[in-house]
């Protein structure tokens, strides 16, 4: 069986031995001058939408698109491994219109919030980044920052919430409590 796409109609036509003689479609045009289907593909950005993010491998099973450039297509597939990392590393939900990187977190929203929040956030202690991590060696935050710096930014404070619980966090305790 062979489909054939005619504008918005689908012709499906069993042909015998190659061709069907003398076969037409509604509007008398003969099927041998109608083109056989193309396979629909998906789009690479819609493969490694960030809403794929909970697949280990999105694209096993897709007939991806053919790209016409590699450079873009390595940025689009680097792109999605990241914001993969970091919504496995942030289980809670952060801070809606303040960018993607504060949409997700990996310690409790009102510890972030107590901090300050936001990229630029910085205290007279020396404290940085919306954590306000002091003295543990984690990377220098902005709102400048690349992406990536960002989920190292975040990386940093998952391990050091999973082995030290909200301990560096304690001085403002009285505020996230």
């Amino acid at each position: 069986m062979r489909r054939y796409f005619v504008g918005a109609t689908l012709l499906v036509a069993t042909v015998f031995g190659g061709t069907a003689a003398g076969a037409t479609l509604g509007d008398g045009t003969p099927t041998e001058a109608v083109q056989p289907a193309v396979p629909a593909c998906t789009p690479l950005k819609a493969v490694y939408a960030e809403s794929n993010w909970r697949k280990e491998h999105p694209e096993r099973g897709m007939n991806i698109c053919p790209v016409s450039n590699d450079a873009s297509a390595r940025k689009v597939r680097r792109h999605f491994f990241l914001y993969q990392h970091y919504r496995e590393i942030s289980p809670f939900r952060g801070y809606i219109g303040r960018g993607k990187w504060l949409e997700w977190l990996p310690i409790p929203f009102d510890v972030v919030d107590c901090e300050g929040g936001r990229w630029d956030s910085h205290n007279d202690s020396g404290a940085d980044g919306p954590a306000q991590l002091l003295g543990h060696g984690q990377p220098d935050v902005d709102h400048t920052s690349s992406a990536k710096t960002k989920v190292r930014y975040w990386d940093f404070v998952s391990d050091l919430y999973e082995s030290s619980g909200l301990s560096p966090w304690s001085p403002s305790s009285s505020c996230w409590a």
